[in-house]
């Protein structure tokens, strides 16, 4: 008959004891198959418990210094250090102290299933029979069963009995998360001296046992960027077989780093440039959801072409000069590097008259500070220098001489001029006059000529004048007409005068009106003179804001008396002359 009492001991001793230790009366038992010794201890169904994480897992009696609650008392020792076997599977008692358990002083210690009178409240009835009287076995380890009575426990009939560990579906309470396990359908082995725990499955514990990858939140470190992807959330299957990869990325787009199907990603770019893509230079960016490139950092500019809002393109200069632009006078005009705008340098002659900001050469008033060069009609003239109301309207500064560097195709008429820094001194002496005279050829009508002068010191005594002469004409070497706008300083007055060879009258004062101005020596002042055959208009204006002007229609005009030169004029008088400008219609 099989011992009950040792397989007592066995589920006791949390299966710690060998079957070996055991001494078996199977006389009068039913036989039960052979591997259902070890399967007292659940350890043939549990998947690969690992021994040595110091973690005690189903079928382990102990694992590393996780020794389930023992101590060396507890196992009937006076003190020491208890360990674990290095197979789990019992206990390494050796470093404990005291003689251990002593069998046979009714006093159960250690692995003792009893002893002597002490029968750890196990009754005959307890072990599953009907009745009887129960001994504890020499050795103390097992249960003597000879003195109980009835047949014992019966496989099958629902009930628990004897050393049954379940039967059918009464499994004590047992689960397979009660034995170790994470879930599953626990069932009762055939023989009722086991559980079946195929159904069991450790998968879903948190902890990653034998062949599983993973384990619920526990990946072992692993991330959808250590598999391979772009980034996102990484998952255990549900059989811990295996990773879940569908909520990791392909790609990530804003990381600088173009993945799958990306085109670009932020700074990466995949080696494309504007070049690349068909541009001629500029900064090629990555588009938002990178799919596509940002090319409105990139130009066509350098290639000589004019494309889209480009205004020129290296020497394509879309048939614009420095003349179309508006300067008086041919120059080297250029694109910028940008192709937005042309660059004028070589335009310019270095000398801004009015003090504006706008080259002289490309100044549309010269001498009027006009730094916006407003210009209503579109011409070659600005606003600030248009013909005053009434006149012939004016379009073109056909001439304008700031008196630098040189001026040597003037015409001396008597008086003495000195060229200075950026301007003409003129002297004419005691009741003598001094005219400088530029070479133009003046129209028949509808022009106007501007000196810009100033004093440079106070005046002599006697009337003189300073201002612009204009019609200069010679017949035989000697002067046959002309007119001039001047202005006396003593009296302050605009005056136009006429030369006039009829019965040699000589110059003619034909008007003259009063000025109201404060100037002094060195201020600016400015005398034109405007001509619409037979009229003529004589305006006056210095930097104090001071104005005067005369109109005179000149009856005996021919279609030819405003002809001839135009120039500087000086009469008893000294001044700097600054600037000489010739307007046209």
């Amino acid at each position: 008959m099989r011992n009950p009492s040792c397989l007592f001991l066995i589920l006791v001793a949390a299966l710690a004891a060998t079957v070996s230790a055991c001494n078996f009366d199977t006389s009068g038992l039913k036989a039960v198959a052979s591997n259902n010794v070890n399967n007292l201890n659940n350890l043939n169904n549990v998947s690969n418990p690992v021994c040595g994480n110091d973690l005690l897992e189903a079928g382990e009696t102990c694992d590393g210094t996780d020794l389930a609650g023992s101590t060396c008392v507890t196992r009937g020792f006076d003190s020491g250090t208890l360990a674990c076997a290095t197979d789990c599977l019992s206990f390494d008692v050796s470093g404990c102290e005291g003689t251990g358990p002593v069998c046979g002083n009714n006093l159960i210690e250690g692995d003792e299933v009893c002893d002597g009178t002490d029968l750890a409240g196990q009754t005959c009835i307890t072990q599953g029979f009907t009745g009887g009287a129960l001994a504890c076995a020499p050795g103390c380890l097992s249960f003597v069963l000879t003195g109980c009575e009835g047949t014992g426990p019966e496989c099958g009939n629902g009930i628990i009995e004897g050393l049954e560990l379940c039967d059918g579906a009464n499994l004590a309470g047992n689960t397979c998360a009660g034995l170790g396990f994470a879930s599953g359908d626990l069932a009762c082995e055939s023989d009722c001296f086991g559980f079946d725990t195929s159904g069991c499955t450790l998968c879903g514990n948190g902890i990653i046992n034998g062949d599983e990858l993973c384990d619920g939140a526990n990946l072992a470190g692993n991330t959808c960027l250590g598999l391979g992807f772009a980034g996102g959330d990484l998952a255990c299957e549900a059989d811990c077989a295996g990773f879940d990869t569908t909520a990791c990325l392909t790609q990530v787009c804003g990381n600088n780093h173009a993945e799958g199907t990306e085109v670009c990603d932020g700074t990466d770019l995949n080696g494309k440039t504007c070049l690349t893509e068909g541009f001629y230079g500029g900064t090629l960016a990555c588009a938002g959801g990178c799919s596509a490139f940002n090319t409105s950092g990139c130009s066509l500019c350098g290639n000589n072409l004019i494309d889209g809002s480009e205004v020129c393109d290296g020497s394509n200069l879309d048939g614009q000069s420095c003349l179309t632009l508006g300067c008086r006078t041919a120059g080297t005009l250029l694109c910028n590097a940008g192709c937005s705008d042309f660059v004028m340098l070589g335009c310019y002659v270095g000398h801004d008259e009015d003090g504006d900001g706008v080259d002289d050469n490309c100044d549309n008033c010269p001498t009027y500070g006009n730094a916006t060069q407003v210009n209503a009609d579109g011409d070659q003239i600005g606003n600030v220098c248009e013909s005053p109301a009434g006149a012939t309207a004016l379009s073109t500064i056909s001439v304008f001489e700031s008196m630098m560097p040189s001026t040597t195709s003037w015409t001396t008429v008597r008086g003495t001029w000195t060229a200075g820094a950026d301007l003409i001194n003129g002297f004419a002496g005691n009741d003598t006059d001094g005219n400088y005279l530029h070479p133009l050829a003046l129209a028949a009508s509808n022009y106007s000529v501007e000196v810009n002068f100033f004093y440079r010191a106070a005046p002599v005594d006697q009337a003189n004048w300073a201002g612009v002469i204009f019609g200069w004409q010679t017949s035989n070497g000697n002067l046959s007409i002309a007119y001039e706008c001047l202005y006396e300083r003593d009296l302050k007055q605009l005056q136009f005068w006429k030369y006039i060879t009829y019965n040699n009258m000589g110059w003619t004062q034909l008007a003259t009106t009063n000025v109201t101005t404060t100037a002094v020596d060195n201020t600016p002042r400015k005398m034109r003179a405007y001509v619409v055959n037979p009229a003529i208009r004589c305006v006056y204006s210095d930097a104090t804001g001071a104005t005067a002007e005369i109109t005179y229609s000149d009856s005996y005009a021919g279609s030819s008396s405003f002809t001839g030169k135009a120039g500087y004029r000086l009469y008893n008088e000294s001044a700097s002359f600054t600037s000489f400008v010739y307007y046209v219609q």
